[in-house]
C-alpha cells in the first residue's frame, strides 16, 4: 500500500468511522481494532471528542511527516522561505 501506515481503529468506539475516515485521508490504513490488537499495531487516539488535529498529529508522526508549517520549510526555517519543491 505505499507509504499508508497500518494504525488500528475500534469502530464500535466513539465516533468509530469518522476516525477510520480521517485516518483513510490523512494517509493511513485503518485496521479494524481487534486485529490491530492481535499485530500489535498502535491504535490511533479515540475518546469522547476526538479532533482530527489529534488524529492527524498521531498519524503524521507514524508516517514521519513534518507537524508544523515551519517544519516544512527550508533548511533556514524561514517563514518567508520557499517550500522545497515549490519552484
Amino acid at each position: 500500500m505505499g507509504d499508508r501506515v497500518q494504525v488500528g481503529v475500534d469502530l464500535d468506539a466513539a465516533d468509530g468511522a469518522r476516525v477510520r475516515l480521517w485516518v483513510r485521508q490523512l494517509g493511513g490504513d485503518p485496521v479494524p481494532g481487534v486485529e490491530a490488537r492481535e499485530r500489535g499495531l498502535p491504535m490511533v487516539p479515540q475518546h469522547p471528542g476526538v479532533q482530527r488535529a489529534e488524529v492527524a498529529a498521531f498519524v503524521h508522526s507514524l508516517r514521519g511527516v513534518a507537524g508544523s508549517r515551519g517544519e516544512r520549510f527550508d533548511d533556514h526555517g524561514s517563514g518567508q522561505s520557499w517550500p522545497r519543491g515549490s519552484y
